[in-house]
């Protein structure tokens, strides 16, 4: 038997900076044809695929928990960074009793691709500028590309949601630091790994407390990247107002 090394694979990230200013990006990023694509068929997945990634599911657990015990009907939902609308889409096909009303924050090309997707739906809306109040903001996986991330999450805790949902946040131990995300095809894109000190004690500013905070399963390869800073998984944390 021939035995054959497996091929590490490739990295998601490279570089470590002090912003995001100083990272070497190039391509379009979160406004090719190929994301917007990507983000379209995330949306028909999660209409009509018979068999989502466990992953998918997991991020939009504690979302679905948010929905079902709020006693607000509609739920207005504040969705920051929410693509083309797929985790609306998941709410409306798995748990069609919640009366919603979803409001995505987006950049200006993927607002007019959600648009399209959902149009004459009135329950969700697209914008590029956040307009509360809402009674869930949900994150998922969106503050890391924000230039000014802690006044972006002062503005979504301004809105006087009763919960904020981070969810896949890329939070870290250390120091806050920016990183270059080469996994966007031809793109390279700026990332933050955000402070989990930094995080809560903006929060609590805010005047919000953490209620839940937890692992999700996957482990990310930061192989190339010192120990310390490190992110491991990405993080579920749900802060409640005060």
């Amino acid at each position: 038997m021939i035995w054959r090394r497996r091929a590490r694979p490739e990295p998601i990230w490279r570089g470590v900076y002090e912003h995001l200013r100083d990272v070497p990006a190039s391509g379009g990023g979160h406004a090719t044809k190929e994301w917007l694509d990507t983000l379209a068929h995330d949306v028909e997945m999660a209409r009509h695929s018979e068999a989502l990634p466990d992953d998918f599911v997991l991020e939009h657990e504690a979302l679905l928990l948010l929905l079902r015990l709020s006693p607000m009907r509609p739920v207005r939902v504040l969705d920051f960074g929410g693509g083309a609308g797929a985790s609306y889409a998941y709410v409306r096909r798995f748990a069609p009793a919640i009366d919603v009303r979803w409001n995505v924050i987006e950049l200006a090309e993927v607002v007019e691709h959600g648009r399209r997707l959902f149009d004459g739906d009135a329950r969700i809306a697209f914008g590029t500028r956040v307009q509360p109040p809402a009674d869930v903001v949900f994150v998922k996986s969106a503050l890391q590309y924000v230039d000014d991330w802690p006044g972006a999450l002062r503005e979504l805790f301004a809105a006087g949601a009763p919960f904020v949902l981070l969810e896949k946040f890329s939070g870290v131990a250390c120091g806050t630091y920016a990183a270059a995300q080469v996994s966007l095809g031809t793109s390279v894109v700026p990332y933050w790994f955000i402070s989990f000190q930094e995080l809560f004690a903006l929060a609590a500013q805010s005047g919000y407390e953490r209620i839940l905070w937890r692992r999700l399963p996957r482990w990310y390869d930061q192989s190339g990247f010192p120990e310390e800073r490190r992110m491991g998984q990405a993080s579920t944390l749900i802060f409640a107002k005060v």
